[in-house]
């Protein structure tokens, strides 16, 4: 049979899917030559323009801007050394570190290259050495998968963030069995059902309804009382 399930990516950064070629090409050119983050002078990115204008934006806030973001998602990987949720906080966009860095990311659209087309992205060193590459198929699709061990700190990243370390060992473990799990009620739900180590702060309307930075579009139909609630919760991300 011809599962469709096959063709299912996994993402293993924490941002939009059309910025992380160019977050594995700076990567892979890292790894491949062996320069650090601040030996850097610039990064010139040769794309195309629909991603361009869909992803080619410097704006931080709010957390989803960001995400959509490769000058930040860039950034962001060479700054905290991974492009994780948790590089996603505002904390971490407000850090001194990510305006220097995405200073030295520049675009060039190439009008020729098709909308799915993967950058072309060329890394220039402090020192005057150049280096340069394409992904034509970002880490995690079907045929340039991440590694078992890429993908257990993935699910550690993202889970520990509100399971403690202890939950998020036995949830993995459990997960990684699943075909040998005889009751998932007893032993997959009872571990998400585990007081959360962490809670975190999220927006609250009448009716407990919880608003994510993703509910920007709710504001051109929310009262005034509903507005202020839902952008007072919106500054916390």
């Amino acid at each position: 049979k011809n599962w469709k399930l096959a063709r299912v990516s996994i993402k293993p950064h924490a941002s939009c899917r059309s910025t992380h070629s160019s977050i594995d090409a700076v990567d892979n050119l890292m790894a491949k030559y062996g320069f650090k983050a601040d030996e850097i002078a610039e990064i010139l990115i040769i794309i195309n323009p629909f991603v361009y204008g869909m992803c080619g934006g410097t704006a931080i806030h709010p957390m989803n801007a960001a995400q959509l973001s490769i000058p930040y998602s860039v950034a962001a990987d060479l700054v905290f050394g991974s492009a994780s949720l948790a590089s996603f906080t505002r904390e971490k966009r407000e850090d001194p570190r990510i305006a220097e860095t995405m200073a030295k990311i520049r675009f060039e659209v190439d009008k020729h290259q098709k909308d799915d087309d993967e950058p072309i992205v060329q890394v220039t060193l402090k020192d005057g050495r150049a280096f340069e590459t394409r992904v034509p198929m970002p880490l995690g699709s079907p045929v340039n998968p991440v590694t078992d061990e890429a993908l257990l700190k993935k699910f550690r990243s993202v889970v520990g963030m509100v399971l403690s370390p202890a939950d998020v060992d036995a949830l993995a473990e459990c997960l990684l069995s699943l075909i040998e799990v005889t009751d998932v009620r007893a032993e997959v739900a009872g571990i998400l059902g585990r007081t959360p180590a962490h809670r975190p702060h999220r927006g609250k309307t009448r009716g407990s309804m919880l608003f994510y930075p993703s509910s920007l579009p709710l504001l051109r139909r929310a009262s005034g009382r509903q507005r202020h609630r839902l952008l007072r919760a919106e500054s916390r991300y």
